[in-house]
């Protein structure tokens, strides 16, 4: 007699990612990473910018789930004295190639929370050139807003009004204090000439100035 034996479900946190996870130092990370093609941002092995361009890049391929669990371990390996954000650099394996990505592209994960796991890209007007370089500086230097000037910032409202009596529009828009957009732009938004006469009553759209950003 025989049976058939139904396949086992993938476990996302099997080898490999689960080796990288669970890295205990960061030479094992650094091991680990080596056969993915993927190098870690905090610690380059080249310079960002060369002297010219260089024109061996291959296809290649990376996968997030194994990048994710390598971020994972950075997490718990890194502090902020080695570095503010925890980076993956997706290096090409063309040979020789230590830190780029491809000739038209720089590419990167960064570890925002345990929970969210940022992937960036770049294009750098010229490959190689300075461009590159703030491409990676940006990935490295995300970090929250905290300045209240950018938090607080409100879109403008449109919120509905009675007349408390009856006058012409542009009087009436202005017992309501000052508007986001223009007097005649009001008067469209409302169907109404500016100086049409508008009875006690009647609803009348306002748009309430809201707080832009500095």
């Amino acid at each position: 007699m025989t049976t058939n034996a139904s396949p086992a479900p993938h476990d996302p946190g099997s080898s490999p990612g689960q080796a990288l996870s669970r890295s205990g130092s960061l030479d094992e990370l650094y091991r680990l990473l080596t056969p993915m093609n993927v190098g870690p941002g905090w610690n380059k092995p080249a310079p960002s910018l060369w002297n010219e361009p260089r024109k061996t890049f291959v296809p290649a391929h990376w996968r997030y789930d194994q990048a994710k669990a390598a971020l994972d371990a950075a997490g718990r390996l890194i502090n902020t004295e080695l570095a503010e954000r925890r980076n993956l650099i997706l290096v090409n394996p063309a040979e020789g190639n230590t830190y780029g990505t491809t000739r038209t592209l720089a590419a990167g994960w960064v570890r925002w929370t345990p929970a969210i796991t940022l992937q960036i890209l770049g294009a750098a007007a010229d490959p190689g050139g300075p461009d590159d370089a703030r491409i990676f500086a940006s990935m490295r230097s995300l970090r929250d807003r905290t300045d209240p000037a950018h938090l607080e910032v409100r879109p403008d409202r449109v919120r509905l009004e009675k007349a408390p009596a009856a006058a012409p529009f542009s009087q009436m828009v202005a017992k309501f204090g000052p508007q986001a957009v223009p007097l005649e732009q009001l008067a469209v938004l409302n169907n109404l000439e500016v100086d049409q006469a508008v009875p006690a009553g009647k609803l009348i759209k306002l748009v309430e100035p809201g707080r832009p950003r500095p």
